[in-house]
């Protein structure tokens, strides 16, 4: 199991990643906070060859949002990860995770 971390000043967010490796891929559990916006936000896996696969999905309800707990997985294996962001349905980046 690996634990990652993130935190963005300019949004406010921050954000817990944990993997773990599967013969299928990789499962994650993702603990975030302060989401700034209202909306759909996913938690996209980004590989070490640029792919991107998108691990979950969830309604973001704003400003101030509590911690949002979220889980998923990927085909991408943990060692082929380079990190995870958090994005709005529209693309923007609101936190990247890194190892």
């Amino acid at each position: 199991v690996q634990g990652w971390v993130g935190a963005d000043r300019a949004s406010g967010v921050g954000a817990v990643v944990t993997a773990a490796g599967h013969e299928w891929g990789t499962s994650v559990a993702l603990e975030v906070v302060r989401v700034p916006v209202v909306g759909v936000c996913a938690l996209i896996a980004v590989g070490r060859d640029g792919s991107e696969e998108t691990v979950s999905s969830w309604s973001a309800g704003g400003a101030g949002d509590g911690l949002v707990e979220v889980s998923g997985g990927a085909a991408l294996r943990p060692e082929g990860i380079d990190h995870f962001e958090v994005r709005t349905a529209d693309g923007r980046r609101l936190v990247t995770v890194e190892r």
